[in-house]
């Protein structure tokens, strides 16, 4: 018997997985009015899955719906690059290639090209993708993007050159994590959107639907709304920590981030469920085990702080993973120095 706690994806086997709440209705309601959508959530909080579902229900009853991995996306050019791909999967990299070239041909001399590119780039971006969307013979796409991957690609793409992206008349459903907030609300970026839904927290009652939809077997194992106030911290804490970086500073004592069964996200929950129910883990000495393990985190310093948990969040990275740098904001070489001060107190291996 074992809980995942993957995203589900939008096939019909997963669906039975899936805790479908009442912010599912209201977003289908919404973007099949052509309202562009902003959902936003922590870490594990289901927005992927939510996109997922979504994306699965829209195609249900024949609406145009395409899924995008924006996270896959390193800049604006790669998610136009990505969006072209998934939009039109046939076209191939010759044809692709030959109409680049005649765009650029007949628009721009070539020696303007090397000093816009950027911008000449993404502009003949829409305009292949002008081509595709009219060739689809249908109504407009609705695109559901999940993390784009930086407040830079938000900022330029929904907010420099959100004019484009209004002509080409898709609905957007895009996801965000709350730290990649601010490019989104940053005028013109702000206006794009006609409704920003903020995922709330799983109740006790969606707890326990969620972890008896998990659980592989047709015999429930256990209960969450059954697990008393006091167990439930020690169960969830080695899986959440006890405050994020965005925090001003660290607290002095380890205490629970939760109230009793509220609060938690959808991945946490199944992690640490997983780990007690199925694993027989004891809680007692996980809790113990992982308190003693922040003791000796806080006292490395905030940065120590800071790349603990975004090493949490990412699984598993190395100082060269761009990926752990852009969220860090740091160089290479200050990853190293303290990971190693890290892994001075057998905290990282």
């Amino acid at each position: 018997m074992v809980l995942s706690a993957r995203p589900l994806l939008d096939i019909q086997a997963d669906q039975r997985l899936y805790l479908r709440r009442p912010i599912h209705d209201q977003i289908i309601w919404l973007v099949r009015r052509n309202s562009n959508v902003l959902v936003y959530g922590d870490r594990g909080s289901g927005k992927t899955t939510l996109l997922r579902a979504i994306t699965y229900d829209l195609r249900n009853v024949g609406e145009d719906a395409c899924f995008i991995e924006s996270r896959l996306a390193a800049n604006p050019l790669d998610f136009l690059d990505l969006l072209i791909t998934r939009l039109s999967p046939t076209r191939s990299a010759i044809e692709y290639g030959a109409y680049r070239g005649q765009y650029f041909a007949e628009r721009w001399p070539p020696s303007q090209w090397r000093n816009n590119s950027g911008t000449m780039e993404i502009l003949e971006r829409f305009e292949i993708l002008g081509d595709i969307l009219r060739e689809r013979a249908s109504k407009g796409p609705i695109v559901l993007c999940d993390e784009v991957a930086s407040s830079d690609i938000a900022r330029n793409l929904f907010g420099r050159f959100r004019d484009n992206l209004w002509e080409l008349g898709i609905t957007w459903l895009v996801a965000s994590s709350k730290g990649e907030l601010d490019g989104f609300m940053t005028p013109p970026a702000d206006v794009f959107f006609a409704k920003m839904v903020e995922l709330p927290p799983l109740t006790a009652a969606e707890q326990d639907e969620l972890i008896s939809l998990r659980i592989d077997s047709v015999q429930r194992l256990v209960s969450v709304a059954e697990i008393s106030a006091a167990e439930f911290p020690n169960l969830l804490a080695p899986i959440d920590g006890v405050f994020s970086p965005s925090d001003p500073d660290p607290p002095d004592t380890i205490t629970s981030p939760f109230a009793g069964s509220e609060g938690s996200n959808p991945r946490r929950l199944i992690l640490a469920a997983n780990e007690l129910f199925i694993q027989g883990v004891d809680s007692e000495a996980r809790s113990s085990s992982y308190e003693s393990r922040e003791r000796l985190i806080l006292e490395l310093g905030r940065p120590a702080v800071q790349l603990a948990r975004e090493l949490e969040a990412l699984g598993s990275a190395s100082a060269s993973d761009t990926e752990l740098q852009r969220r860090l904001g740091w160089s290479r070489s200050r990853i190293v120095q303290v990971l190693k001060r890290l892994e001075g107190k057998g905290l990282v291996k």
